[in-house]
């Protein structure tokens, strides 16, 4: 089979109809070419890479599923899986971090596409849907039934709108349950819709038809054959073109890959969920050193929690590093505290880190008002003092990466004589409040920085 190796967002073209073209096959390749360039640099995007190609494991198409997962996920959210800007940090995050839920980064998101997405973005290949046609079957069902009904629609007029070549039959046939079209049935030609007309280049050549597209046709073998003519095709009167097709050679074409696909593209864009199609690069957190700065830009989404069944599991799951096992506890947040208003609480003892925390409490909140007001009442506490080398707390920081948006907001101060620093994640729904113990300020806001 052949994988194609670098699916991502600007790999996908949507015409005004909805049909989805999968481009870009310059580092499609058979499974077994090998995963490294001759330069030793792996080919693809960072950000939609599987696990299995930062190691020696064998890498199969289910590579390909992997990748399409990530671009529904950016599709849902705006945002790639895991962002950073350093290289190794992302490796690490597609080989160890767990699988984000769309769910919780941004509200109104149904909670059945978290498993669509945790299943399609499996560490281990073989975990993952079988194909991209499986992976958009499921992504479809997560849809509610008046959203389905909407899809069909969509679907309806990017078939409408398909073009057949010469002698070809019926529109292919449509994956069982979705609507969408599958690989042409044998004998068929099919050929996707074609681009809109547009200025040619070349002095004296016609601009009034449409910008050629190649055909994908099936062999009498078993196996989805075929690939466009090589070199450039005949001209005839009018701009219009004629494909001149030999013998096809015995190799699967991109079809399934561009079928599934365009199923995605389908699903998510009549999604009904405020979605974001290719909006580029969205970095708005990665994963980075902090710094506290006063920001004047803050997050214009206002998120809510999952509706998870361990909310609790769920916040231990984003504590910083440095924490041993057994040193952080669940709790039950008690009566008129500033915690009362969280979905889950945890008590931590010693953070092994350089300079961290000696006792620490960590909550996760339904929504961001609930948040905001533990903040204020939490800091309200404390004898507050400026951060080092900040401004006066409470101060509003950001990732060092998106220096123009706010991340939260962290105040400094004492707390019974003992060094106190308090956050809170907006992203994450999270307030954060460490004692320093036998640190000091300086060391437990350093630590703030490099582990909160």
């Amino acid at each position: 089979g052949v994988m194609h190796r670098d699916v991502k967002p600007p790999n996908i073209l949507v015409t005004r109809d909805d049909f989805a073209y999968l481009v870009d096959f310059g580092i499609a390749s058979a499974t077994t070419d090998e995963k490294l360039t001759q330069l030793g640099t792996a080919v693809g995007t960072w950000k939609y890479m599987a696990p299995e190609r930062f190691s020696n494991d064998e890498v199969t198409y289910r590579a390909d599923i992997y990748a399409l997962a990530c671009v529904l996920y950016e599709c849902l959210t705006g945002a790639p899986p895991y962002r950073s800007d350093s290289a190794s940090m992302l490796v690490t995050s597609h080989l160890m971090d767990p699988v984000p839920q769309p769910s919780a980064s941004r509200a109104g998101i149904p909670r059945a596409l978290d498993a669509v997405i945790a299943r399609g973005m499996a560490k281990k290949p073989e975990d993952r849907y079988a194909s991209a046609g499986d992976l958009a079957l499921a992504a479809h069902e997560a849809l509610s039934d008046p959203d389905q009904d909407h899809a069909a629609n969509i679907v309806r007029r990017s078939q409408e709108a398909t073009v057949l070549g010469p002698g070809s039959g019926a529109p292919p046939a449509t994956l069982a349950g979705t609507g969408v079209a599958g690989p042409p049935a044998s004998g068929q030609n099919f050929t996707p819709p074609p681009t809109p007309a547009q200025q040619s280049p070349y002095p004296g050549a016609s601009s009034s038809g449409p910008v050629p597209t190649p055909q994908y046709f099936q062999t009498s073998s078993s196996n989805w054959g075929g690939q466009p003519p090589v070199g450039p095709p005949p001209q005839q009167p009018g701009g219009q073109t004629s494909w001149t097709q030999g013998q096809p050679p015995a190799k699967r074409s991109p079809w399934p890959i561009l079928a599934g696909v365009a199923a995605l593209v389908v699903v998510l864009v009549i999604a009904g969920v405020g979605v974001y199609l290719f909006t580029g690069n969205s970095d708005s957190h990665p994963k980075a050193d902090h710094t506290t700065s006063v920001v004047t830009t803050t997050p214009s989404t206002s998120f809510s929690a999952p509706p998870t069944s361990d909310p609790q599991s769920k916040l231990m799951s984003m504590l910083p590093k440095g924490y041993p096992t057994g040193t952080c506890t669940s709790t039950t947040p008690s009566a008129n505290s500033i915690w009362e208003g969280s979905v889950a609480m945890v008590k931590c003892g010693q953070n092994t880190s350089p300079g961290g925390p000696t006792k620490a409490i960590y909550g996760l909140f339904p929504n961001l008002d609930a948040l905001k007001k533990a903040f204020n009442d939490d800091i309200a506490a404390v004898q507050l003092m400026n951060c080092p080398g900040e401004g006066a707390s409470p101060d509003g920081w950001h990732y060092k990466n998106s220096p123009t948006v706010t991340a939260g907001m962290v105040a400094c101060g004492t707390y019974k004589n003992q060094p106190n620093v308090i956050w809170s994640n907006e992203g994450k729904l999270m307030l954060s409040d460490v004692f320093g113990g036998t640190a000091n300020i300086e060391e437990l806001h350093n630590w703030w920085g490099k582990n909160g």
